[in-house]
């Protein structure tokens, strides 16, 4: 649970990250400084597609995590969030087609709010 809790929010992390890098036209340089100071998953953009198509399979163990969390007496805050985010990927289950722009688009799409 505590790698899940790790791991599967910060691929959602590195997505939000490209996206905001994109939105200023610094995605090279995020890349760049990625792999300078060796973070896997924000250097790697090409990987962002993957996290869309296997969403589905992370968000009862990210749920789990948030739970384990709670009952270690530790934030689960940050983890249900992944969780909620996941779901934004539904439509994407393995689909492994989408580009890294359309996995971005997909957190952004305000649809899920509601």
């Amino acid at each position: 649970m505590a790698l899940i809790a790790y791991q599967r929010p910060a691929r959602l992390l590195a997505a939000i990250s490209h996206g905001l890098a994109d939105q200023h036209g610094i995605t090279d340089t995020l890349v760049a400084e990625a792999n300078r100071i060796g973070t896997g998953f924000l250097s790697d953009r090409a990987a962002l597609p993957g996290v869309a198509a296997r969403a589905w399979r992370w968000i009862t163990e990210v749920e789990e995590a948030a739970i384990s969390l709670s009952e270690a007496g530790l934030p689960a805050d940050f983890v249900d969030a992944a969780a909620k985010l996941y779901r934004r990927f539904d439509a994407d289950k393995d689909n492994w087609a989408n580009s890294p722009e359309q996995v971005i688009q997909r957190l952004t799409a305000t649809d899920h709010d509601k």
